[in-house]
């Protein structure tokens, strides 16, 4: 293959990865973009077909290989890799690849990598490098591309919400970039979530309409020039945007036009409303609910708001500091480590342990196979305070509960639940059973706003809660994120 053969294949190889980047921008998390149209599925769009992959393995990296044509090849490869879900692998060969032939586009995609493997702090310099860079490599695409990562992971995993919209303002504000009212809509969005997040519902409500309308207006461009899923992700987001904007209003007390609103999702869109309805109901504590419709205040010089809009670091922040002050502390379902590892740096010296198979979810969730989710059995590196329970909970849990002090020594803490599975809910709550009292925190991952939340993680929690009459209050519930957590104020089944 000559050299310009390969240079075509690799910019083909980045064109895919800023596609990636633009396509999730709408809410990073994936919102909207499941096969069962859930919001905030996990699911990762691989950056390149194989063909362009296998078009840059046909050059080796040897001795003989010039550092450019070594760096495209380990680029290749990492794409493989990360395509593969082997992310470690992955991280490691762009890595190389940016020693050999250091470029923004090159660093743009060792952050993508680094941030599917859970590692923000690390995807936040390279990101961050690729957004200042003014090289022969960084255009403004790129450029716009790596602002719009870096507001997601601002917000989601560092708990920085002023820091996300500054990051979105700089996206918008790029020289060069083509905006358009259907270009802009994922960062309209974005920001909205934000300023909701701090309590600006108003200006969260505008920024929707905005995103709502580039949407719709969008939807015929793609309709005529992309393809079904570009017009799948433009729907989805249109549908999300005027449920979001819906609650919004319903928190300022304009319920008719929430209503209104709610009457124009289709059916496919119900379990939305049905999780809000829930909230809505009886259990959406009523300090949260006022503090989300009015100005943020500070109390002992930390943010104040409500949380129905806030992502995974601040809701796992809130769920530790709100937790009994000492016990086991466990997650359920580590993926790629990203939220084991901010449980982790929140907890001191003190161990988390963590349980996967790595091998994905062992039976099919809605329209997710058995093995979706998947970390291709790579162990994430972590901090040296986590320990990892590698299998089934169902065969590690029982030795893991016989090597522990007696509960009354060691009660739990928190556990972060993250399976999505109704049967391994199960499993975690039985097995923990009488090590969960009053001050246990419980962060639910999955417990609202799939399309099958009433019979996932809810539903073992609720019946959980009649066996071994457990009493309990929500402290917080995130549409965002989907997360809710509650803390155990009784219970039967505790020996402490």
């Amino acid at each position: 293959m000559n050299i310009a053969a390969l240079a075509s294949a690799f910019l083909l190889l980045l064109a895919v990865g800023h596609q990636y980047a633009n396509a999730f921008a709408v809410n990073p998390r994936g919102f909207g973009n499941s096969a069962s149209g859930g919001v905030g599925s996990k699911s990762k769009k691989r950056l390149v077909d194989e063909g362009v992959v296998e078009k840059i393995k046909e050059v080796n990296v040897s001795p003989s290989v010039s550092p450019v044509m070594a760096a495209y090849a380990l680029s290749a490869r990492g794409a493989e890799m990360q395509q593969q879900g082997r992310l470690n692998g992955a991280v490691s060969a762009f890595t190389e690849a940016l020693a050999l032939h250091p470029t923004a586009d090159r660093r743009f995609l060792l952050a993508m990598a680094l941030e599917e493997n859970g590692e923000p702090h690390k995807a936040v310099a390279m990101y961050d490098w690729a957004c200042q860079s003014h090289d022969a490599g960084a255009d403004a695409i790129l450029r716009h591309d790596a602002a719009i990562k870096l507001a997601d992971l601002c917000a989601n995993d560092l708990g920085d919400v002023e820091r996300a919209i500054r990051y979105v303002d700089a996206a918008m504000a790029e020289d060069g970039y083509a905006h358009s009212t259907f270009s802009n809509a994922a960062a309209f969005d974005q920001k909205a979530f934000y300023l909701a997040e701090q309590g600006n519902l108003g200006e969260a409500i505008l920024l929707w309409d905005a995103a709502i309308e580039g949407t719709e207006e969008g939807e015929l461009v793609t309709h005529n020039n992309m393809g079904e899923e570009a017009v799948s992700r433009a729907v989805a987001r249109s549908h999300l945007g005027r449920f979001f904007r819906a609650v919004a209003n319903i928190l300022l007390g304009h319920d008719q036009e929430a209503k209104a609103a709610f009457a124009t999702l289709p059916v496919e869109c119900q379990y939305m409303v049905d999780s809000w309805n829930y909230i809505a109901t009886a259990h959406y504590p009523q300090e949260q609910r006022v503090l989300q419709s009015v100005q943020p205040v500070r109390q002992n010089g930390r943010r104040k708001v409500g949380r129905l809009f806030t992502g995974p670091f601040t809701i796992l922040e809130e769920a530790l500091a709100s937790a009994r002050p000492n016990g086991l502390v466990c997650e359920f379902g580590v993926f790629h480590g990203k939220s084991i590892r901010i449980l982790a740096s929140m907890v001191g010296r003190d161990i988390v342990d963590g349980f996967d198979t790595f091998e994905g979810i062992p039976e099919a969730w809605g329209d997710d196979p058995a093995g979706t989710y998947t970390a291709a059995a790579e162990i994430p590196p972590v901090p040296d305070n986590v320990r990892f329970h590698v299998g089934l909970f169902s065969d590690t849990l029982p030795g893991y509960v016989a090597s522990l002090e007696p509960p009354e020594d060691l009660p739990v803490r928190l556990i972060n639940v993250d399976c999505d599975l109704y049967q391994g809910t199960v499993e975690i709550l039985y097995h923990l059973a009488n090590r969960i009292g009053p001050g246990c925190v419980i962060c639910f991952d999955e417990y609202l706003m799939t399309p099958t939340w009433p019979e996932d993680e809810y539903k073992a929690f609720q019946e959980a809660c009649a066996k071994f009459k457990w009493e309990y209050e929500y402290l917080s519930f995130s549409l965002f994120s989907k997360q809710v957590v509650v803390r155990i104020t009784a219970s039967e089944s505790f020996v402490g």
